[in-house]
C-alpha cells in the first residue's frame, strides 16, 4: 500500500485525469498506507480493533470470502458472469481470487451478512460511545458532488430527494459478484442484498 500509494502521489496528471474532488478507486488505499505508517499498525489489525470487534462483525475480514475449495462449498463462491446468464463460470477460490492485497481498503473486504447488519446498523443507531455526532456526519452527510451528479459522503452516494429523510445507498462488486447496501438513518430502516455474481442485463 505504500509504494502504490508512493507512486500515486508522485504522477504528473493534467485536468483531465485529476481535478479535486474526483472518485478514485485508491483513495481510501492511500489513506490507510498513512493510518499504517502513522500507528505502526496492519490496516487488517486496526480494522477488527477499530471497527469489526466493537460493532460485533466477527465475520468480517480482508481478501476472498473462503480460500476453502472444497466441495459442495461451504461459503458462496464469486463467478464470472455474462448478460442474460448466458455463461457463469465459478472461480475457485485463492489468494488470487480477489482484488490485490495493497488494495484491500477500497476493494476486498468480506462480511457474512450478519456481521454486515450489525456494521450497517451502526449506522442507525449512531451510538456515539463508538463515534461522536461530528464523526456521523461526516460519514452520512454530502460533502463532495460527484461528476456533477450525485452527492457523495465516505462510502454512500447520498439521495436528498426525498424531503423527509436521506438515503445513503452504495452498490459494489469485483466484476465477480455484487451487493447493494441502502440505509435510512431518519426512518431506522436499512436493506442489503448481495449475490456472488456480476448481475448484468437480464439476470
Amino acid at each position: 500500500r505504500m509504494e502504490m500509494t508512493k507512486f500515486l502521489v508522485n504522477i504528473e496528471c493534467g485536468d483531465e485525469m485529476c481535478y479535486e474532488g474526483r472518485y478514485s478507486k485508491f483513495t481510501y488505499t492511500a489513506a490507510v498506507a498513512m493510518l499504517e505508517k502513522f500507528t505502526g499498525k496492519s490496516f487488517d489489525i486496526l480494522l477488527n480493533e477499530y471497527v469489526f470487534v466493537p460493532l460485533n462483525a466477527p465475520d468480517c475480514g480482508l481478501g476472498p470470502t473462503t480460500l476453502d475449495q472444497s466441495l459442495p462449498p461451504l461459503q458462496p463462491w464469486s463467478h464470472f458472469s455474462g448478460p442474460w446468464g448466458v455463461y457463469d463460470i465459478p472461480v475457485l477460490p485463492g489468494n488470487q481470487s480477489n482484488m490485490p492485497s495493497s488494495m484491500t481498503p477500497d476493494d476486498g473486504i468480506h462480511c457474512s451478512m450478519e456481521s454486515w447488519k450489525n456494521v450497517l446498523s451502526a449506522h442507525l443507531a449512531k451510538n456515539e460511545s463508538f463515534l461522536t455526532e461530528k464523526s456521523w456526519s461526516i460519514l452520512q452527510d454530502p460533502g463532495v458532488n460527484l461528476y456533477d451528479s450525485f452527492d457523495y459522503a465516505p462510502g454512500f452516494i447520498v439521495d436528498t430527494s426525498n424531503p423527509f429523510v436521506n438515503i445513503l445507498q452504495h452498490p459494489g462488486g469485483d466484476q465477480k459478484d455484487y451487493a447493494q447496501c441502502i440505509v435510512v438513518p431518519g426512518a431506522n430502516v436499512g436493506i442489503v442484498v448481495a449475490a456472488n455474481q456480476n448481475l448484468q442485463e437480464g439476470m
